[in-house]
């Protein structure tokens, strides 16, 4: 049996990922223009691609910084120049992680903030915010995502449990309370569902806000964003409604791919990558 075969791209090896770069700018250029019309810094989350490169584009096209998934992600990004990076996981940094984390927070120039959702894991940036004799930047992550109608992840509830952590971190040497920082994860396939979930995530993540100020919490920073949501959420800002919200941090949107695309991500001709594969 003879098999005819045409190969597109001879010269890859495979498998390959192809990225359209049209589709990638257009994807960059549409989060930055909705995040300025609606006044709100955006901070995508770059663990879906962790490439440095785009990192850039992003950065280019209005981005304050990125957020990243892991202290790795970290470490990688910083060592190419990017320099304001939110560790989005809560994470215990004991162990190795320890001198790690040291390690990175010691270099000039780099902004490096920390997500925590345990007392514990603050214990050990404050320890190395002393040794460094710095304060490093850190936010509790609100699990806004119960009370929103979404599923669960990680994070401390909202109300009195965000309160007291907060509270506690206000208390710690070494440690920059910054505010509070929300992820919502989505599961609906209509654009009611995503326009539900925005506005109650931002809902709760602003009531929370609102609490800690009356508390004498000072608050900068208040977070919400995810690839389903962050056009309603955008939307929602620019018609004046969270005034208190300060970043977005949509992430796969800017890629792309066949699960957010049902859960209303992207649409599907927006998804950036193909994979080259031959038998």
């Amino acid at each position: 049996m003879s098999v005819t075969k045409d190969i597109a791209y001879p010269l890859l090896d495979t498998p390959a990922v192809l990225v359209d770069m049209n589709k990638l700018e257009a994807n960059i250029k549409e989060m930055s223009q909705l995040a300025a019309e609606a006044g709100v810094k955006i901070r995508p989350h770059v663990k879906v691609h962790e490439c440095a490169e785009i990192c850039r584009l992003q950065i280019e096209a209005g981005a304050c910084g990125v957020d990243v998934g892991s202290l790795g992600q970290a470490e990688a990004l910083a060592e190419v120049g990017i320099d304001d990076i939110i560790i989005a996981h809560p994470t215990f940094y004991g162990g190795p992680k320890y001198e790690k984390l040291k390690k990175l927070l010691s270099r000039p120039g780099l902004k490096v903030t920390v997500v925590v959702d345990m007392i514990e894991q603050a214990e050990i940036v404050s320890q190395i915010g002393q040794a460094l004799g710095r304060k490093i930047p850190v936010l509790p992550k609100v699990d806004t995502n119960l009370g929103a109608g979404g599923f669960s992840r990680v994070g401390v509830l909202p109300g009195k449990t965000t309160l007291d952590l907060s509270k506690q971190l206000c208390q710690l040497p070494g440690i920059e309370f910054l505010g509070v920082y929300s992820h919502e994860n989505s599961e609906s396939t209509t654009s009611e569902g995503n326009d539900e979930l925005a506005y109650k995530t931002a809902e709760i993540i602003t009531e929370t806000a609102r609490m800690l100020r009356k508390e004498g919490i000072p608050v900068e920073h208040v977070s919400v964003g995810s690839s389903p949501t962050f056009r309603a959420s955008c939307r929602y800002i620019k018609e004046g409604k969270f005034p208190e919200i300060t970043e977005i941090h949509p992430g796969n949107c800017v890629i792309g791919d066949i699960l957010y695309s049902k859960v209303l991500g992207n649409p599907r001709e927006a998804c950036v990558a193909t994979v080259l594969a031959c038998m």
